[in-house]
């Protein structure tokens, strides 16, 4: 069987000496006013009795201790009054406001996390535009009137695709081009029209014998 949860204090409560820390040593010792209860400690009811005890302690000594002042018995009273509340909540309300706060802050932690999803996912998509265009400054500057491409064309010259030359199939010239043997999946009939460039042609994937055999058969 599952043990029960260990219900723990929601947040730090400093020691009383940690606020004021004139109070002379001899009292602080005597009344332990250096104990702090730190978040996450195990909640212990041993705690509640002593910290409303200092209270009536302190006050009783401000006649003979200078340094005990109205300020120091309120910050007893509210240390008090901190840990008994704590305490009644953690008994009554299950530590509602605890496991609120709890909840907030997992909600906080996963919002962090989707806005820096996000941020990588922005940063990634201005990469990308910026890569598309440096492709398309490239693709200008290839294309482009004052393009390499346009530079190499005598004057009337225009770009266009390659085109039929050989009336016909032109099987033999190609076999003779190509050792022998046709490039595969080549469909020869009809033959194509001169003039009218290559439908199944893929110069990316095909050797430059494949490519000019194309040109010559379909």
């Amino acid at each position: 069987m599952a043990q029960p949860q260990q219900q723990t204090y929601p947040c730090d409560i400093p020691s009383i000496s940690n606020f004021h820390p004139g109070i002379p040593a001899h009292v602080v010792n005597m009344l332990h006013l250096d104990e702090n209860i730190a978040n996450g400690d195990p909640i212990d009811i041993r705690n509640v009795e002593p910290a409303e005890g200092i209270v009536s302690s302190l006050a009783s000594l401000q006649v003979h201790e200078q340094a005990v002042t109205d300020d120091v018995v309120e910050t007893a009273k509210n240390r008090a009054a901190i840990i008994r509340s704590t305490h009644g909540q953690l008994q009554f309300d299950g530590g509602g406001n605890a496991a609120i706060l709890a909840l907030l802050n997992a909600m906080n932690n996963t919002l962090n996390s989707m806005n820096n999803t996000l941020d990588r996912m922005s940063n990634t998509l201005d990469h990308m535009n910026n890569t598309l265009d440096c492709m398309n400054n490239t693709l200008d500057h290839i294309n482009g009137p004052d393009g390499w491409l346009s530079r190499s064309l005598a004057p009337g010259q225009v770009l266009h695709s390659h085109q039929k030359e050989v009336i016909g199939s032109g099987t033999a010239l190609a076999q003779q081009i190509n050792g022998g043997a046709l490039p595969p999946n080549i469909d020869i009939n009809p033959p194509a029209n001169v003039g009218t460039a290559p439908g199944n042609l893929n110069p990316f994937a095909a050797t430059d014998n494949e490519i000019l055999c194309l040109y010559l058969i379909l």
